[in-house]
């Protein structure tokens, strides 16, 4: 049985006290080996917690993640939440996610499903920055030019999440 993981947005954490803060970047050093500090400046050589332990793609409880797929929600939204879910780790194929939608043949037919996707985290998370899915790589197109396939990425939290929510683990 694994361990429960506690998720703290950047946000929060940056409204808690100077100590808390740095009791938090002492864990993350442990944890990762990185020399991290909450706040370092340009001319430090350690790595500011913005751009390097808490960059990524946003993290989802499985309460959250509960949250995310609570109707309302779009069809379509549902399928690529449930192909992302699906795949066998937190990276997938855009491609993937456009077969699973239904009625969807081309990348415009679920364009308001990424939207959709990053709203409802923004909101949920209550953090106006928060991007579930960091798309990576570089875009693979047809000969005509048509976009066919990226590779995206979720937090292993949140594939975790989803998958316990979807009912997929």
């Amino acid at each position: 049985m694994s361990e429960p993981i506690l998720g703290i947005p950047l946000a929060d954490i940056k409204s808690f006290s100077k100590e808390v803060q740095a009791e938090l970047m002492a864990y993350y050093r442990l944890r990762i080996g990185v020399d991290v500090e909450p706040h370092a400046t340009a001319t430090s050589n350690a790595v500011s917690v913005e751009d390097n332990v808490l960059e990524g793609p946003a993290d989802l409880t499985v309460a959250f993640a509960r949250k995310l797929i609570a109707e309302p929600i779009h069809p379509k939204t549902l399928a690529v939440l449930r192909a992302i879910a699906a795949s066998p780790s937190p990276v997938f194929q855009f491609a993937d996610a456009l077969a699973a939608a239904p009625n969807a043949t081309t990348y415009r037919d679920i364009r308001g499903t990424w939207s959709g996707i990053t709203r409802r985290t923004r909101n949920i998370l209550n953090d106006p920055d928060a991007d579930l899915i960091w798309w990576e790589g570089e875009p693979v197109y047809s000969d005509d030019g048509t976009y066919i396939d990226q590779q995206g990425r979720v937090s292993q939290l949140t594939h975790q999440s989803l998958q316990t929510a979807l009912g997929i683990r």
